[in-house]
Formats: structure tokens, C-alpha cells, sequence
């Protein structure tokens, strides 16, 4: 990461490497697959397709839902609470961590899906910083609609503390800055 302070300790790794998940919705299949098996629906139905408009709105709704049969078929981009949102296209570099809602929830398209080994607190904390945000734009399409793709994301390299629990989270937002 060009510009990055070094932190005595810390390992410099990429979001790749400490993270279980990074998908998206196309990762379910081709866009035919996609249109055959997921139906958009406005009426309540099994499950909640959760979106950035929908962090944007506090998840007060109105929702977009699909069937049991979408959710199932979106099997690789299921979404759980505290799971991490981050927006790829429009949006760019908007993070939230997923709620708890009345229903299952699966990503939609224009966002990624985050999940990290471990530490996904720390991770959230991270994605939010002006430092992170920086790295974002960059790798950004500089397009009507920015956006980036998921190998891109992949591939940022990010500082990571050994023990967590002698470095507070809230240092990401308050120490860190680009020379």
C-alpha cells in the first residue's frame, strides 16, 4: 500500500488473506442462471435481497425479496448478521455490517460479500478508514458508474495487528493516516 505508515508488529497482508469470503452476487452463476432462478419481488417472500439502498434507508424498507428457491440458489452469497457489506459499484467503499432482520438475507448485485478468518470487527473498522477509502478510489474505474471488481479488492494490501486485543480498534479511525 503506497503511502502506508508502517506499524511496528503488524504484518502487512492482503484483504485475501485474512478473509474466509469475498463474493458477490454474480459468483451464484451466469447472468442467464442468474435471470432463470431469481425473481425479484416487492411483496414479502422467504428471504430479504439486501442492498446498499437498503443500509441507506436504516432497513426500514421497502425491501426487494425473493423465494425460498432464489435463496437457495444464491447459496454462495448468504448473508448473516454482523457479516460485512461493502458497496463495488456506485457506492464504491460504502461498509456496513449486515443486521439481524425477520428473514434470511443474500447479497444483491453491486456490493461485495466479507467475511474475515477472524477479526471481523477490526476488518469493518478498517474498511471505513480514510485510509482504506483512498485505496478504494483507486483502484476505481474512473467511469459515469465507479465501480471496482472483486480481484481488485482481493488483492489490497492492509496492515494487521497480532493481538488484537492490545491494539484497540478505534486506532484504525484516529492514528492512521496516508504520508
Amino acid at each position: 500500500m503506497e503511502g502506508l505508515k508502517r506499524i511496528e508488529g503488524w504484518d502487512y497482508v492482503t484483504i485475501s488473506e485474512i478473509c474466509e469470503t469475498i463474493t458477490d452476487y454474480v459468483a451464484n452463476g451466469s447472468f442467464a442462471s442468474l435471470k432463470e432462478n431469481v425473481k425479484y419481488l416487492k411483496e414479502r417472500a422467504y428471504a430479504i435481497l439486501i442492498r446498499v439502498t437498503d443500509y441507506s434507508k436504516g432497513f426500514n424498507g421497502p425491501f426487494i425479496y425473493i423465494d425460498k428457491h432464489a435463496y437457495e440458489f444464491l447459496r454462495k452469497t448468504k448473508v448473516f448478521e454482523g457479516d460485512i457489506i461493502v458497496g463495488n459499484v456506485g457506492s464504491i467503499g460504502l461498509a456496513f455490517e449486515a443486521p439481524k432482520l425477520d428473514l434470511p438475507l443474500s447479497i444483491a448485485p453491486n456490493a461485495l460479500l466479507v467475511r474475515s478468518k477472524a477479526r471481523n470487527r477490526f476488518l469493518f473498522f478498517l474498511l471505513l478508514s480514510p485510509l482504506f477509502q483512498n485505496h478504494i478510489r483507486l483502484i476505481s474505474t474512473k467511469s459515469a458508474q465507479p465501480k471496482f471488481n472483486k480481484t481488485q479488492f482481493r488483492n489490497i494490501v492492509i496492515p494487521y495487528p497480532p493481538l488484537p486485543e492490545l491494539f484497540p480498534v478505534s486506532l484504525i479511525r484516529t492514528s492512521w493516516t496516508c504520508n
